[in-house]
């Protein structure tokens, strides 16, 4: 951009009124009029709650009468911009604008329709099947695809049960294909994230019959001392072995440096200690009843320094460092920002490795860099972010296309199908697109996609290569589009097509399409009928309707050109431990379907947990070969199945298995080698014992 450039925008954000300017006279924050609307009726909704953000904060606002309230957004160039209504019995609606990426300012006046929700209910129990009073339910709505730029914004939203037990959300889109819930109660195990507590199914949220069972926890209790044996106070102590976005409990140490953690659930929980002073400290610790009392003893700290410098070897202020990965684990908690010269300095971390993040707005950021402490000043270098842009035409008539979808996407460098971030897609038009990368990928795309196009690929552009111009010339296509029908023969409404790529696949949990992949999918109409547009890559078709399912492959649909579903299968069981009832364990149910890199992605994932008298029932299966295990937890984060039982079952057949309750106990010792140093972790890896047993001919 040149000055005179630069001098004409700086004179247009100086005339525009209730522009507010900064000292150096760039445009911040400024007005934006804000009207809400019933999205059905059209009429103003009075005592809407509204919240504007941007760069220099956020500031809330209720509706008038009239639906209008004024409030305030930015409007700089690298700003952004969010507002977001919300309404009792309303689904809460939200839009963002980042110039930077789309090229689009929060206009001057914004119109938001807010739809009426629908409910989805459920019921909180205890192991005893008890109801759980003031249990905090919270719920989260993926992203889905959306016209326009007003979208839902369901992020964790919260209710609470009343006596019986029972709790209501009432702001839930019509169209509700998957919700996250996450489960806490003070005199229960509460869910460290989203899911951690077995969902019931849409249609039983949807019919308030789903039951979330709360458990009670175990007592984990310790101290933590120095190397001489001194009780440390105050120290921080954590649980989780990844804490980034999750809601693993934490506390302090008391003046005899005793802590204390209530309602912990069983099984393996890894907890890190620190205190400014002394080196961090992590145990992997197993959860169960009556366990001793855990003791921490913390070391001398250590000293890491590091100097942050831009691609001209300039020392950058104010740059972010982030401790992010320690042993493996992502609990441990340091972050600190660069001085003038770009130094920075950690006294009191551990003796080995911290991989960190070195991230500044602007510039591309550093991440999972390894240093060690020592007396080295670790010098980092930060680039320019990646600027990536360019045309999109008609590769015949060169005119410029007029609406079109960017999609970012990844190349992972390592063999396997680009990742394309599909729910993050931004629309373009007028023939131009703007795409900015902070993120060091190992490589990063650009995907255009067009109606009566091909899509548009560009090559892979690594994290370097500053500003970049690539131009796209789409060649026209046809998409394709065809009719499911049921096991009936008639076609079906409301149906769900997902068409599956290897980079874009289905991701089935529990008969229902998860909506979080990136994979494509839209809904069947009054006829039957679907379409998507043009593709240059192998596919796949999956179909979901309350009576049924369908997989086929790409030539089978070019050559039949319609979907018939299969009806769901049911499977009932049971099971047992020692001949007894195994109540409140998962069972899941796993489908042999081999790993091809290169060919379209279907993943299923098919769980439920055992009743108080150990029986379980899963429907909504997909007909055929599988197999049911009990759910055995190996740590926090992994798990395996164990006593799988294979069954088939045909379209809408039933069948019931049982799970375990044959065995006898297997006792033994595992011993560690003479010589051997470096610690071992018994909780992870493959060990497996094998029995000979007789050869009996039938």
């Amino acid at each position: 951009m040149n000055f005179r450039l630069i001098v004409l925008l700086g004179l247009a954000f100086a005339f525009v009124p209730g522009i507010a300017l900064s000292e150096e006279g760039e445009a911040k924050v400024r007005p934006v009029t804000i009207t809400v609307v019933d999205a059905e009726t059209g009429e103003p909704l009075k005592g809407v709650k509204v919240q504007t953000r941007h760069d220099a904060g956020r500031e809330k606002y209720t509706t008038d009468d009239a639906g209008h309230v004024v409030g305030e957004v930015s409007y700089s160039p690298e700003g952004y911009s969010s507002i977001e209504a919300v309404l009792e019995g309303y689904v809460p609606m939200k839009g963002s604008w980042r110039p930077a990426e789309d090229g689009m300012h929060c206009p001057e006046s914004v119109k938001i329709e807010l739809p009426k929700g629908t409910s989805i209910s459920g019921i909180i129990q205890n192991e005893d099947g008890e109801p759980i009073e003031k249990a905090t339910v919270e719920l989260l709505v993926p992203d889905e695809p959306y016209e326009g730029r007003i979208k839902p914004g369901i992020w964790k939203r919260r209710v609470r049960t009343d006596e019986d037990g029972k709790w209501l959300a009432d702001f839930i889109p019509a169209d509700l294909y998957d919700v996250w819930i996450k489960l806490s109660h003070r005199d229960y195990s509460n869910d460290n994230h989203f899911g951690a507590t077995p969902k019931p199914s849409i249609e039983q949220l949807r019919d308030g019959t789903g039951v979330m069972v709360m458990k009670q926890g175990i007592l984990m209790a310790g101290r933590v001392v120095d190397a001489d044996g001194n009780p440390i106070a105050k120290a921080e102590v954590k649980q989780g072995a990844d804490r980034w976005g999750s809601n693993y409990p934490s506390t302090r140490t008391r003046d005899d440096g005793s802590f204390a953690f209530r309602n912990t659930e069983a099984g393996t929980v890894v907890m890190t200690v620190q205190k400014e002073g002394f080196a961090p400290a992590v145990q992997k610790i197993v959860a169960a009843q009556e366990m001793k009392p855990i003791e921490f003893v913390l070391q001398s700290p250590h000293t890491v320094r590091g100097q942050v410098v831009d691609a001209l070897g300039e020392p950058l202020e104010g740059v972010s460092v982030v401790a992010d990965t320690w042993r493996g684990y992502r609990a441990i908690s340091w972050r600190a920002k660069t001085d003038a010269e770009g130094m920075f300095e950690w006294v009191s971390a551990p003796e080995d490795p911290v991989q960190y993040d070195i991230l500044i707005k602007g510039l591309m950021s550093a991440r999972q860099v390894a240093l060690e402490p020592n007396d080295e000043v670790h010098k980092i270098t930060l680039h320019p972010e990646l600027f990536i842009s360019g045309n999109v035409v008609d590769a015949e008539t060169k005119e410029p296309i007029p609406a079109f979808t960017v999609i970012d996407g990844i190349d992972w460098k390592n063999g396997s199908a680009p990742g394309w971030s599909r729910r993050d897609a931004r629309e373009g038009k007028d023939g131009k697109y703007v795409v900015r990368h902070s993120y060091p990928y190992p490589a990063h795309l650009v995907r255009i996609e067009a109606d009566g196009y091909l899509p548009g690929v560009s090559r892979p552009f690594l994290n370097g290569e500053g500003e970049q111009t690539y131009n796209f010339e789409l060649r026209k296509g046809e998409g394709f589009a065809g009719i499911v029908y049921g096991p009936d023969g008639e076609p079906v409404e409301q149906a769900t097509v997902t068409l599956c790529t290897a980079s874009a696949g289905a991701y089935i949990e529990n008969g229902s399409i998860r909506r979080v992949t990136s994979a494509r999918n839209v809904m069947t109409d009054a006829n039957g009928k679907f379409s998507f547009s043009a593709l240059d890559e192998a596919f796949a078709l999956v179909a979901l309707h309350e009576s049924g399912f369908a997989e086929i492959d790409q030539e089978t649909w070019y050559s039949e050109k319609e979907i018939r579903l299969e009806s769901w299968a049911t499977l009932t069981g049971e099971v047992l431990v020692g001949g007894k009832p195994n109540p409140n364990v998962r069972v899941n149910v796993f489908y042999n379907r081999p790993y091809k890199p290169d060919a379209p992605k279907v993943v299923t994932d098919y769980s439920v947990e055992t009743d108080e008298r150990g029986q379980f029932t899963l429907e909504r299966l997909i007909p055929g070969d599988m197999r049911a295990g009990k759910r055995l937890q190996l740590a926090e984060m992994s798990y395996t199945t164990t006593h799988a039982v294979p069954v088939t079952i045909e379209p809408g057949g039933t069948r019931h298995v049982v799970i375990g309750g044959t065995g006898r106990p297997v006792v033994g010792k595992i011993t560690i080698p003479e010589g051997q140093v470096k610690p071992i972790d018994l909780s992870i890896g493959h060990r497996s014992i094998n029995t000979k047993l007789p050869v009996v001919n039938h």
